[in-house]
Parts: structure tokens; sequence; C-alpha cells
């Protein structure tokens, strides 16, 4: 019995075979070629674009580092600049004062002579 069941099983498989080459036409091997040319295609594309991400992202973040250095350094001078010209105007404040004090000492003199 089990001769006739695997000769059942092959005839099934024959006629099914037929049956999908009538459905689909003998190309359906060049179908499943091309979608797995189309997959593969898909699959490199995405590679070439995953590493197109990561260059670009390590550019960015580069870019991020030296504008952070650029502005540190700018920030810097610029603090620099401005205590500079505090300690100037301090010292100038304290010309003018000790200009005063001279006037006054040379008006006490000249008053009390």
């Amino acid at each position: 019995m089990s001769n006739g069941s695997n000769y059942a099983d092959e005839m099934y498989k024959n006629r099914l075979e037929e049956v999908k080459n009538l459905l689909f036409g003998q190309n359906i091997e060049n179908y499943e070629e091309q979608i797995q040319q189309i997959q593969q295609n898909i699959n490199q594309s995405q590679q070439v674009l995953l590493a197109k991400i990561e260059e670009v992202k390590n550019e960015l973040l580069q870019a991020l580092k030296e504008t952070q250095t650029n502005m540190g350094e700018r920030l810097k001078a610029l603090e620099e600049a401005a205590q500079a010209e505090l300690e100037r105007q301090d010292k100038a404040h304290v010309s003018k004062q000790a200009l005063s004090a001279s006037l006054e000492n040379i008006s006490k003199t000249l008053l009390n002579n």
C-alpha cells in the first residue's frame, strides 16, 4: 500500500507543478530570481545609506566639537578684553580721584596762604 501511496503523492506533485506552470507560466523561476535580485539591491542600498548616515553623523559631531572649541576661545578672549577694559576704567577712575584730590590740596594751599 505504501508504494501506491508514494505513487499517488508523486502524481499529485506532478499535477501541482503542471497547474502552477499553467497559472504562472514557466517564468516563475525568472520572477523569483528578479525578486531576489531586487531584495539584494535593496539590502545593498540600505547598507550604503547607513554608511552615509554614519559618515554625516561623524562629520556633524566633528563640526560641533570644533564650533564648541572656537566659541570657548572667543568667549575667553571676550572675557579677557572685558576684564582689561574694566581694569582700565578703574585706573582712569582712580586717576580722576587722584587729580581731584590734588586739585583740592592745591586749592586749600592757595587759600591758606
